[in-house]
């Protein structure tokens, strides 16, 4: 009887970890989203908050990582240096114009991307239904993409043509984007299975955070203008913040704990499920804003 309290008790803690990370990814989302209608390009301070809130969560377990760390220093920084360089990208590419409904449908493609790193990079193996399971999401997103283009080409009728280059140049640096959290994701994989002490990927998220941490505060001259735009609207700004720092810290420590439990591919798919979900949640609200502008047949097919 105490084995199977002990599977039911796992079960329901699964369950808690996959609720939270789904529903975590899909409040942030919108809060970002929100932010990011009051103040374009803000990403770069909520970025900078969540990385102090990381740091700040992670702070009673400091010391042990400081004094006794298990990787090597120099994995820490590539890390960083890859976390840095793909969130970069990812806030530019919504600062140049690019779509969030768009953004969120190009972030999706990290399956496409883990997929061909693990056979290059890791040497993994994949059966047949995972590639043709990865290659049916994959063709599901671009006819997203294809649908949001088309529906972008006749909006643009009414601007200038630049708006377009600039949604073109936004789909290459999210692409990027989406590519080098892929390969962090890879090379975490790898070096977390060389060093198994137990405390490696708590100790890669404190260290990534706060190695990072004087990128952002000196990566970004708006920070001050994003600041005093928010505070317009000091309401609304500081309860979108709030909302997306709390669900952010939420969905890490939900992903973390089931890589722990060896449930990557549920936390990818929770992921993913809650990336497409945030993707027809952004859409039906542009719909509702704008009268003239509702998903077309192919975007709901594509979903």
């Amino acid at each position: 009887e105490s084995d199977d309290d002990q599977e039911s008790s796992l079960s329901y803690g699964h369950f808690i970890l996959i609720f939270g990370l789904f529903s975590g990814y899909l409040i942030s989302s919108a809060a970002l989203q929100k932010l990011n209608s009051l103040r374009p390009g803000c990403g770069q301070l909520v970025t900078l908050l969540q990385y102090l809130a990381t740091i700040c969560e992670k702070a009673p377990h400091a010391r042990m990582f400081l004094s006794t760390p298990v990787l090597p220093m120099y994995w820490h920084f590539t890390f960083v240096f890859l976390m840095f360089i793909s969130i970069k990208l990812g806030n530019l590419s919504l600062a140049v114009g690019l779509p969030f409904g768009l953004f969120l449908i190009i972030k999706n493609t990290n399956l496409l991307w883990s997929l061909l790193l693990g056979i290059v990079g890791t040497g993994r193996s994949f059966t047949s239904t995972q590639i043709l399971s990865i290659c049916v999401v994959t063709a599901g997103i671009s006819i997203c993409v294809f649908a949001q283009n088309q529906g972008t080409e006749k909006d643009d009728k009414k601007s200038e043509d630049s708006d377009a280059g600039g949604v073109l140049f936004g789909v290459l640096l999210c692409a990027a984007s989406t590519f080098c959290m892929a390969a962090l994701g890879s090379l975490q994989e790898i070096i977390f299975a060389r060093y198994k002490e137990g405390q490696e990927a708590a100790e890669s998220l404190f260290y990534t955070h706060l190695f990072g941490l004087p990128l952002f505060v000196f990566g970004s001259d708006s920070m001050r203008e994003d600041i005093q735009v928010l505070l317009v609207t000091p309401g609304t700004s500081l309860l979108m913040l709030a909302l997306n720092i709390g669900c952010t810290l939420v969905v890490k420590h939900c992903f973390v704990r089931l890589l722990e439990e060896g449930e990557n591919v549920t936390a990818t798919l929770t992921l993913t499920v809650a990336r497409m979900t945030g993707v027809i949640l952004s859409e039906l609200m542009t719909s509702f804003a704008e009268e003239d502008s509702s998903p077309s047949l192919n975007f709901w097919m594509g979903a």
